[in-house]
């Protein structure tokens, strides 16, 4: 008995169907990767609005794929989370489109130190927030930082 091939499967066989997936691919991390810093930081789709000078119909739109997602929107909405996004790329190999995505989108938090180690400035100035917790923890002299691989 012959198989059936699935809808990705037959877009997946043309160069055009696995540059489309990909494209979405991306656009849906990002999306996902948006709603996972909402969760992080505890914020609501309206509390994002009111940060970013949006609507929340228009984050709702963002958020679901209705409306397609710029990269400056996807900067101002970390930004308005209190982070950063940050891309990596990877050469494509055959078995790497269609296959669950690798981190492609980092976010890492915003925040500033001036020499003497005191905090400049943050994203998102607030007690009790995770800026507030690294800037009274962390000695910023000793952070190491990283480039993904």
């Amino acid at each position: 008995m012959e198989q059936r091939k699935s809808s990705v499967e037959e877009l997946l066989e043309t160069e055009e169907g696995r540059r489309e997936f990909m494209k979405e691919e991306l656009a849906f991390e990002a999306t996902e990767k948006i709603a996972e810093l909402m969760e992080i930081m505890n914020v609501s789709k309206s509390e994002l609005a009111k940060r970013t000078g949006n609507s929340k119909a228009y984050i709702t739109q963002v958020l679901s794929g209705t409306r397609n997602m710029t990269v400056h929107t996807l900067a101002g909405l970390a930004f308005a989370l209190g982070y950063r996004i940050m891309f990596n790329a990877a050469p494509i190999t055959n078995d790497a489109v269609g296959a669950p995505a690798a981190a492609k989108i980092r976010a890492v938090p915003v925040c500033s130190f001036a020499n003497d180690g005191s905090e400049l400035e943050r994203a998102m100035p607030a007690s009790g927030t995770f800026f507030h917790f690294i800037s009274s923890h962390l000695n910023p002299a000793s952070l190491a930082f990283q480039t993904a691989a």
